[in-house]
């Protein structure tokens, strides 16, 4: 599958940028086993993606993967046998608050396109609002006019007794 051919090279490079590891992409994984030299570490809407292998994904989750591999996941060196697991070093702390910072970007990016779709929508709403009552208004004075000669009709048809 051409998707899945291409995640192998963005992960390499990524694994060879962030923790100077040369690996041969084809032996990448989204799962790592105890023996490999890295780990992933990654925001928790992209948890989903490393619950499989990488052969088992479908096209669109491969294609998620390509497109946030670097963004809202990372590699890490795993916790030697000497480090808790809690710990982590400061990089791999600066990587994993870059990667939180990515993704509250792009969340304040999409709100303000939301924010603006709605003050849009609500601009429009106060338009059609205004032009209701001005409707309604008119209306009104009709309904008005209509009782003032129905009233003197019938007032003026009225047998005088």
């Amino acid at each position: 599958m051409e998707s899945q051919a291409s995640i192998h090279p963005a992960a390499n490079r990524l694994l060879d940028d962030v923790l100077g590891l040369d690996i041969d992409p084809l032996q990448v994984r989204l799962i790592p086993s105890d023996d490999d030299p890295y780990r992933w570490q990654w925001l928790p809407d992209s948890g989903h993606l490393f619950k499989k292998h990488l052969s088992k994904l479908s096209t669109r989750p491969l294609m998620e993967l390509y497109r946030e591999v670097g963004r809202s996941f990372h590699a890490v060196r795993p916790p030697s046998t000497e480090e808790r697991p809690i710990q982590g070093s400061t990089v791999d702390e600066i990587q994993r608050l870059k990667l939180v910072n990515s993704e509250l970007e792009n969340q304040v990016k999409e709100y303000s396109l939301r924010l603006k779709q709605y003050k849009q929508n609500l601009r429009q709403i106060k338009h059609y609002y205004l032009i209701q009552k001005r409707q309604h208004e008119g209306l009104k004075a009709v309904v008005g006019r209509y009782r003032s000669v129905i009233t003197n009709f019938v007032q003026d048809s009225t047998p005088i007794a």
